[in-house]
């Protein structure tokens, strides 16, 4: 069985979890994904953010839902920053339609395994982040290698649990 086969069989057997407002905050986040370069999480947003010269940036979560109210905060704190989230699980209806109600937020309802067909296959993303997902996959290598294309050069790859 290849990589992608085996990313398929662990995503239909994700436990039936519906993500909820109950989740961590953007300073859990932070805690959560070790500094690269000497900077956080929040200080990798701020920094793409003031060097976007006002055309934005992207920024996209593997899994895990990176708590719904991590993503509300992300996207209030950065009016300019496009955040698109692959997660299979179900989003509670409330959470999701006040994220929705922005045009800066993307959730691709489905696996990673499903989503990499849509995503386009050029770099389009300054960060990339994986949180608490890795350690959960029979190969986080394959996550990486196949987002790698995903991220713009000067572009970081933020994971934990791996």
């Amino acid at each position: 069985m290849n990589n992608l086969e085996a990313l398929r069989q662990k995503e239909e057997k994700l436990p039936d979890l519906t993500f909820t407002q109950e989740n961590s905050p953007l300073t859990k986040i932070d805690e959560d994904l070790s500094p690269i370069g000497g900077k956080s999480f929040s200080q990798w947003l701020d920094f793409f953010s003031k060097n976007s010269n006002g055309y934005g940036f992207s920024v996209l979560e593997i899994g895990g839902g990176v708590s719904q109210v991590a993503a509300s905060q992300i996207l209030e704190r950065f009016p300019n920053l496009y955040l698109f989230e692959v997660e299979k699980r179900e989003v509670d209806d409330q959470v999701r339609k006040k994220l929705q109600k922005t045009s800066r937020y993307h959730l691709f309802q489905k696996g990673f395994s499903e989503a990499i067909e849509e995503l386009e296959k050029k770099p389009c993303f300054l960060i990339i982040f994986a949180h608490n997902v890795l350690n959960h996959l029979p190969n986080p290598f394959f996550i990486i290698e196949q987002s790698w294309p995903f991220l713009q050069d000067g572009g970081i790859f933020l994971p934990t649990g791996f």
